[in-house]
């Protein structure tokens, strides 16, 4: 038995499991159908950080920093992950009603995004999918069905994680 999994083999598999390996593709994946970043961020204190994005290789996008700190309650990322944590705020039964946030604007004039909570298979918050991009390229029909691709990516990222 390895040393450093001392309570047995599901343990041990626990403590590999390296998230970017089960997110990475599939923000690969929904970057590419979508043509706009992917990103997950994850709550930070009273901010949200961006430890994984993808982004596409047209000449105009969203560029989301790995890392970036941003605020928590400016940001479809950020209003999942307070609608989702225990703070209770204006749009959150709404957002866990619909099951994303939507941001037009907030952060920056000239961006728009889409989010959905990611849980793992135990039901923890792991954190919120995000598409982003040009406001102008958001309209209503495409607003839809980034919320789709992202709810059915975030359900096959459920089925990943396991804690």
């Amino acid at each position: 038995m390895n040393p450093f999994c001392q309570h047995g083999l599901g343990s041990c598999y626990r403590q590999s499991f390296d998230l970017a390996d089960v997110l990475r593709p599939e923000l690969k994946t929904l970057c590419e159908e979508a043509k706009e970043t992917a990103s997950v961020c994850i709550r930070e204190g009273d901010s949200h950080v961006c430890p994984y994005r993808t982004e596409p290789t047209r000449a105009i996008r969203h560029t989301i920093e790995e890392g970036a700190n941003m605020p928590l309650e400016r940001g479809a990322s950020g209003k999942v992950l307070l609608a989702y944590s225990d703070d209770d705020f204006g749009e959150a039964v709404t957002i866990r009603k619909n099951g994303f946030a939507l941001s037009l604007g907030e952060r920056d004039p000239e961006v728009a995004a889409v989010s959905v909570p990611v849980f793992a298979r135990s039901g923890r918050l792991v954190g919120a999918l995000s598409l982003s991009g040009l406001i102008t390229r958001f309209e209503t029909a495409k607003q839809d069905d980034f919320a789709n691709a992202l709810m059915q990516s975030s359900a096959r990222l459920t089925k990943l994680i396991s804690s």
